[in-house]
């Protein structure tokens, strides 16, 4: 079963954490991932994201 992830709700909600991991199961597609990636990396460069 694949999760919808909705980016706009972790942009706000994540930005202050040092370290942030997503299940890659839980992504529609690898674009989608990959946004989440590029949102963190503008949002909170300090944030460690890891998908596993």
């Amino acid at each position: 079963m694949k999760l919808k992830f909705n980016t706009q709700q972790y942009q706000t909600r994540a930005v202050e954490a040092l370290r942030v991991v997503f299940r890659d199961a839980s992504f529609a597609s690898d674009s989608v991932k990959i946004n989440v990636e590029q949102i963190f990396a503008q949002k909170s460069p300090n944030t460690d994201v890891k998908v596993i």
